[in-house]
């Protein structure tokens, strides 16, 4: 009687450690779907402070991206095209860095749970990491699915050309938010763009031109990511012998684009008529020719004298500074600063938000140069407030 008790508690105790494992797998169990196809993991993702944990490197090849690991740095790289996703392990943010953003200054990423390592593979956030690289994530608690949707497999083909129309300033008259952002950038070189109503407004300026007769053009445009619009225009001089107005001149192109979907507009205008100065014909800053060496606001309020270390450190910066040929974002930020020499130079640097570069305007006898420029020094003192 005792052995056949004692075999009936045993038999009970494994059925139910058997039901008890069976309900644990179901419980932990989490699909992955990319546009309604589920993708394959040889690790399971998991729960962690309410974040769906899902593999990177296999969830990224599946979403059409590239990775790289940098031993060195602990650091796995996703490459979507010109987007490039640093996400280094242990870290409870991550990096974007996209190639049509010459600010230089990558989008910072904040996490709830850290990027971590479980059984040799890297282990992120999945919502947070998939909304932020232009797609959509869902979680449905019942069905333990995370569903993304991948707008670049599915909505944007990458490989066309954005359609978009020419305007002119009649067709903006009227619209006194447009019109006003318009005045304010139309003697600008680079691109800016204003979204309303379903329309972005994209102003291709090629600055200050000593006479008339030029021209700015679009080589291509085209989504870089499912939210950003790239585009690639060129500067074209007057011909040879071609009769031009002697006046300053402020050419552009003025277009529209009909999307809910874009979110930003970047890119480059080539002007292959900008002679770039050799650093020969570069003035050097040195104790013995800058006069006066100013900080101000935005509002051109004045903060200070740069003197001493922090003037030396400028100078140097500047000497030793290159020219970047890549456009900008056209966005002011930051402080500006004023050196003056004694043999009339003027030098203004501004800041567009940049940790690495300025731009920087030469003036003397009333003319004008401005130049894009490598200088991190200048650039870090100009983004103190």
């Amino acid at each position: 009687m005792k052995k056949t008790s004692l075999l009936l508690i045993m038999v009970m105790v494994i059925t139910l450690l058997s039901s008890s494992a069976a309900f644990a797998g179901i419980a932990t169990s989490i699909t992955v779907t990319e546009n309604n196809k589920t993708v394959k993991f040889s690790e399971k993702s998991y729960i962690k402070n309410e974040e769906v944990m899902i593999p990177l490197r296999q969830t990224a090849l599946a979403l059409g991206a590239t990775v790289e690991w940098d031993k060195k740095s602990k650091t796995e790289w996703v490459n979507f095209g010109m987007m490039h996703v640093e996400l280094p392990v242990g870290k409870s943010e991550f990096y974007i860095h996209r190639d049509a953003d010459f600010s230089g200054i990558p989008q910072i990423v904040k996490l709830n749970t850290p990027i971590e390592v479980v059984k040799g593979r890297i282990f992120v956030p999945g919502k947070t990491f998939i909304e932020n690289i232009g797609m959509t994530a869902s979680w449905d608690s019942k069905k333990r699915v995370l569903a993304i949707t991948n707008s670049n497999a599915t909505e944007v083909d990458l490989s066309k050309a954005v359609p978009y129309t020419e305007i002119t300033t009649d067709d903006i008259s009227g619209i006194k938010e447009v019109n006003e952002w318009y005045n304010l950038n139309n003697q600008k070189a680079g691109i800016s763009y204003l979204k309303q109503d379903g329309v972005t407004y994209v102003l291709i300026g090629a600055g200050e031109k000593p006479t008339g007769g030029f021209s700015v053009s679009i080589d291509k445009i085209f989504y870089s990511a499912a939210d950003t619009v790239t585009i690639n225009a060129k500067v074209t001089p007057p011909g040879d012998n071609v009769r031009v107005m002697m006046v300053i001149t402020y050419p552009s192109m003025l277009i529209t684009i009909k999307s809910d979907s874009i979110k930003t507009v970047n890119g480059k205008v080539v002007d292959s008529t900008i002679t770039v100065p050799t650093k020969e014909k570069w003035i050097t800053m040195d104790a013995s020719t800058v006069t006066k060496m100013e900080l101000f606001t935005l509002d051109q309020v004045k903060v200070k004298d740069m003197i001493g270390i922090e003037k030396e450190d400028i100078m140097k910066s500047f000497n030793e500074a290159t020219i970047d040929p890549n456009s900008y974002i056209e966005m002011i930020t930051g402080n500006t600063l004023t050196v003056t020499t004694n043999d009339g130079y003027v030098l203004t640097f501004t800041s567009y938000g940049s940790d690495t570069n300025v731009i920087v305007v030469f003036e003397k006898d009333g003319e004008a140069r401005s130049f894009h420029l490598v200088a991190p020094v200048i650039a870090k003192a100009l983004l103190k407030v």
